[in-house]
């Protein structure tokens, strides 16, 4: 599978926004602009999403150890941040960043090949100091960089095409579905009150790997999914701790994942010391 690279991708505008123009003429305006992009830059994987992992969420000594700030200055910056709602900061203490969703840019590494070879193409093509005895030599180098781009570009256009193929596919909203059956199913976790854009971003997310496409298959897949975690004595509060499983936590695909592999479908008996540690377990987010 080829890597992926991400990027923040700022319009000519971005520092005339209202938001960012008015936090910047309040004390240490310009260091809360510089914190929002250095959240914005830890986001872009993550879709927007910042947790330490799947069961710590930030705080705002972590952030700023994380960032180099005083944990007095973090406490202010977030404040101000979700007072203009440029962060939103989610039942399970996730920090989603609320305007993210059109400034991530991304690019596969075979795609990166193809751009770094047309910018090599262009200088070749710049070089007219040729001799004779390089001319040969830079024909057939050409030549070869066409076959090498015909065949990364044939592997490009296939990927875009299984990817619009998907696109169209999962176009179905199942968030205020899922809400509405996770509250009715699940009623010994808390109550889901709204679906938020990182929500709808985790649902979305979780469809696509349940492999939900259509309104047949979502009843046939992720009502069941969610009878297991009704069924499931540990994600219900039966643990050493009294833990409870969140909405904003079972959206996780990592957590998902755990619950479609049945990881918490055994008896409160038969669970092992691992199985009981798993609520302070450290996966990197």
């Amino acid at each position: 599978m080829a890597n992926k690279y991400y990027w923040l991708r700022l319009d000519k505008g971005f520092f005339k926004r209202h938001d960012l123009k008015l936090i910047r003429k309040m004390p240490q305006g310009d260091s809360i602009a510089l914190f929002y992009m250095m959240l914005l830059t830890e986001s872009i994987d993550h879709d927007g999403n910042l947790r330490f992992d799947d069961l710590i969420p930030y705080d705002a000594e972590m952030l700023a150890i994380l960032f180099e700030y005083e944990t007095a200055f973090v406490e202010m910056a977030i404040k101000l941040l979700e007072k203009f709602n440029m962060i939103e900061i989610l039942e399970d203490e996730t920090i989603y960043m609320s305007k993210i969703a059109n400034m991530i840019g991304s690019e596969t590494s075979a795609a990166a090949r193809v751009r770094k070879h047309r910018e090599n193409q262009k200088t070749l093509q710049c070089n007219t100091s040729v001799t004779p005895s390089n001319k040969l030599k830079q024909i057939c180098n050409t030549e070869k960089e066409i076959d090498i781009e015909k065949e990364i570009k044939k592997d490009i256009d296939n990927t875009l095409v299984i990817n619009d193929n998907v696109q169209k596919s999962t176009h179905i909203d199942f968030s205020e579905q899922f809400k509405n059956d996770f509250n009715n199913i699940c009623t010994e976790l808390s109550k889901v009150q709204k679906i938020t854009a990182g929500r709808k971003t985790a649902i979305k997310s979780l469809m696509k790997l349940l492999g939900i496409t259509s309104e047949h298959e979502y009843t046939n897949i992720a009502v069941p999914f969610l009878k297991t975690i009704s069924n499931s004595g540990f994600l219900n509060g039966n643990n050493k701790n009294g833990w409870k499983a969140t909405f904003d936590w079972i959206t996780k695909q990592a957590n998902a994942v755990k619950i479609i592999e049945g990881n918490y479908n055994k008896k409160q008996s038969e669970l092992t010391t691992r199985d009981l540690d798993l609520e302070v377990e450290i996966n990197v987010f």
